[in-house]
């Protein structure tokens, strides 16, 4: 008997324990890789896979996820979510968006236009009516390559223009922002409608809408705190003063359209963080307008993170200022509104700077209910920055 057929269960046993070995191993160095050196940024945007949505042979219209990023290109930052219909749920007194992306492959196309129906549930016989399905067309702004990476530079999907007649050039990807409001006081239940796409010399393209509506209605008063800045003085660049407008009407004409805008971003409940001053009855009015609106979270004051931290640097200087908070704090809790307050107190500053934990400091001091909010790039690190944070 030779050495081999003498010893094959042991042999046998070898092998597999190299093969396992040789497996861990292998997961091992993956784990390594991952650790020691993370997978390369990839910063190719993927191309749309068209296939499956509404086709003719001149014109492609098909549904994108309110989430995907579409091109003019047809690219997109992640594997996009296309279908032939829209399938979207909300509760009352909530939003819900998706896009339909018109797509000509022949021949450019002129004076489109999209046109929404009703939304029917034919079960309860219940109706969301046309005004509260609002298109608008996808704008495009250019953007730069930033100091850090990014998956795409070029002309980026942003602004939600007014939706008139509009042109698409053949070979291009033209999005319509698509924007479901679900009235307060609309009973639950599977609502239908549809979006046509028309144009000239081409026949309508019908796109099926479908529409779950939750049975219980969001409140007016979002749980979630959140802070989007809103830079008011560059209306003025967007909104020039009229040949024959007074100073004082092109400035009440401006505040008229900040409030607009500001409105907007709470119908979806995004907080604007708009520096008020507490010592100002106006501005606080302001507020409680907003408050109606559902607003529950706000900056005050006049220094911080969204005026450059243009806060004092010696320490005589910064102390002086408790006084002042003191102030904003004894005014805001006489309007009840200390609870909705924050002070922006820096905004990506460099992690150790002693400046903004004096003046966090000071704020305290000032009152334990005032709260501070500093942004940052990193994470503290209590070793090398002991008691900092």
């Amino acid at each position: 008997m030779n050495f081999l057929s003498k010893h094959k269960t042991l042999i046998a046993g070898i092998l597999c324990g190299m093969i396992v070995t040789a497996v861990g191993l292998a997961g091992a160095y993956k784990v390594y890789r991952h650790i020691k050196k993370p997978k390369r940024f990839d910063t190719r945007p993927i191309v749309a896979d068209l296939k499956g949505p509404t086709i003719t042979k001149d014109l492609k219209v098909f549904v994108a996820s309110s989430l995907d990023r579409v091109f003019l290109d047809g690219k997109t930052l992640h594997k996009p979510a296309f279908s032939s219909a829209a399938a979207i749920s909300a509760a009352a007194n909530e939003y819900e968006s998706f896009q339909v992306v018109v797509h000509p492959t022949r021949q450019s196309l002129t004076s489109v236009s999209v046109e929404v129906s009703d939304l029917a549930d034919p079960t309860s016989r219940s109706k969301i009516a046309a005004a509260h399905v609002e298109p608008r067309l996808m704008g495009y702004v250019p953007t730069q390559q930033p100091y850090y990476p990014v998956q795409y530079v070029g002309l980026w999907p942003d602004p939600l223009l007014p939706l008139k007649t509009f042109n698409v050039h053949k070979g291009q990807f033209q999005p319509v922002w698509i924007n479901v409001y679900v009235p307060k006081g609309t009973p639950p239940g599977n609502y239908e409608g549809t979006v046509v796409v028309r144009a000239e010399n081409i026949a309508p393209q019908t796109l099926a809408v479908q529409l779950r509506v939750y049975d219980f209605t969001l409140p007016q008063e979002s749980h979630l705190k959140t802070a989007f800045d809103f830079y008011g003085h560059i209306t003025k660049a967007r909104y020039p003063q009229g040949e024959k407008e007074s100073e004082q009407a092109w400035q009440a004409r401006i505040n008229e359209i900040n409030e607009r805008f500001l409105v907007e971003m709470l119908k979806h409940r995004m907080n604007p963080v708009l520096n008020v001053d507490p010592t100002s009855q106006e501005e606080l009015g302001a507020v409680d307008r907003f408050r109606v609106h559902g607003i529950n979270n706000f900056s005050i004051g006049r220094r911080g993170g969204t005026f450059n931290n243009n806060w004092p640097t010696d320490d005589e200087s910064i102390n002086g200022l408790q006084p002042l908070y003191q102030t904003y704090a004894e005014m805001l809790m006489l309007n009840q509104m200390l609870e909705y307050t924050y002070i922006y107190t820096w905004d990506e500053g460099e992690i150790g700077n002693p400046v903004p934990a004096k003046i966090a400091a000071m704020i305290h001091r000032a009152h334990k209910g005032l709260k501070n909010m500093v942004c940052y790039h990193g994470f503290w690190d209590p070793d090398i920055h002991p008691g900092w944070g």
